[in-house]
Parts: structure tokens; sequence; C-alpha cells
């Protein structure tokens, strides 16, 4: 998926949960209200809810890097005003858990090839070897880096 996909998924779900107002006075405002018109508003249950409760729920739709961003921040009360700092601090223990198989397809399908291809040759010996800076990382690896590197 493309950098612009992602940031135009990110700016429908903003505007779905009502969170565009978090980004006023930036570049990402200017294109929020280009994609509003498009965006179905948001429902009335939704609506209703508080600005703390609107973000951990756009979070937890966003994927589980979001989730873990919001429990980040749920520790950093000196960042964050109080409400939305205590509706983030749901996140630490108050998650839908993320589905395992659908983890492994996305890291295949970006990888484009299976993770146990991609896995460091295991060791015989009982603790596992450190990786020295300079040890190469597997090939899969490796060409998925470089075919990211391209694509930006």
């Amino acid at each position: 998926m493309s950098t612009l996909l992602r940031a135009a998924r990110i700016g429908r779900v903003l505007l779905r949960y009502r969170l565009d107002d978090l980004l006023d006075d930036t570049p990402a405002e200017r294109w929020l209200k280009l994609m509003r018109p498009f965006v179905p508003r948001a429902a009335g249950d939704i609506a209703a809810r508080s600005r703390g409760a609107r973000l951990r729920l756009a979070l937890q739709e966003l994927g589980p890097i979001f989730v873990k961003f919001g429990q980040i921040l749920s520790t950093r009360r000196d960042l964050l005003p109080p409400d939305l700092v205590d509706e983030l601090a749901l996140l630490q223990d108050q998650v839908a858990p993320f589905d395992g198989d659908t983890a492994r397809s996305i890291v295949e399908s970006e990888l484009q090839a299976p993770v146990t291809s991609c896995s460091p040759p295991s060791t015989p010996s009982r603790w596992p070897r450190p990786r020295s800076p300079r040890s190469t990382p597997p090939p899969c690896i490796r060409s998925a880096t470089r075919r990211r590197a391209r694509s930006w």
C-alpha cells in the first residue's frame, strides 16, 4: 500500500471520528477539508462520545501500531490533556485482540515471502548467538528493504 493511500486511510478515519480538529493549523488540515465531502458523517453514537473516546476508537480501528502509540501516549500525562490520557489508558488492558493469522498475512504480503523463510537460521547451541552489527539480514528482508527504498 503506498504512502498516499495510508495517509488517506488515516485521514478518513480521523474524519469519521470527528477528530480533524486535532490537526487544525497544520498542513494536513487542508487535505482533510478536501476529503470531508467524500467521508460519511459520523454516526450519532460516535458524535455523542467524548473527544478521548473518539480518539481511542479511531486508534483501535487503525490497527495495532496505532494502539501501541496510544498506549505510549497514555503514560505521558505531561503531554496530553487529562481527558485524553484517561481514555487512552483504556488501551492498556481493554483492547480487542488482534488476530495472529491476519498479522502473519500482512507481514508476508509486505515481505513477499513466507515468514519462515525470513527467520535467521537456528543455532544448535542452547543460547541464541548474538548477531553482530555487521551481520546481514535474511535475503527476504534485504529485498523488501530495497523495494521500499525504491518506492520512496
